[in-house]
């Protein structure tokens, strides 16, 4: 789940790494809190992720988050519909604004929901 290598850059010297590392950090902890890992099945999407996470971070970098106001029904039939993805984003937003002083809003919220959730099913669907 390093999306940082994934730059090619030497991580001392670009700034964006130091909170690239953090972002991986915070998401790494909720992941392995709900036992959520990348596998065969869920790779896919676990790397779809990770590109939102990389673009998370250009955005929060340059202070462009998007302020377009996605249908506030969304944000609740995903909350009735996924309730655990749910919980996981909320924790996920939650830390990542905390520990990075920054505000997200609710569009990364549904964003991380969808996210999560497609690894939760494909990872339920792991033959035995």
């Amino acid at each position: 789940m390093h999306f940082i290598n994934a730059k090619g850059v030497d991580a001392e010297s670009d700034p964006t790494d130091t909170l690239s590392m953090k972002v991986n950090r915070i998401v790494n902890a909720v992941f392995k809190e709900y036992g959520i890992k990348r596998n065969l099945n869920n790779q896919n999407y676990f790397d779809r992720l990770m590109i939102h996470l990389q673009y998370l971070v250009e955005r929060v970098q340059n202070k462009t988050l998007d302020d377009h106001v996605l249908n506030n029904n969304i944000e609740q039939d995903f909350h009735r519909l996924y309730p655990k993805s749910y919980e996981i984003s909320g924790k996920i937003c939650g830390q990542l604004e905390s520990n990075l002083k920054i505000t997200l809003n609710e569009n990364e919220r549904v964003y991380f929901i969808i996210h999560i959730q497609r690894l939760i099913q494909e990872s339920e669907n792991v033959l035995p």
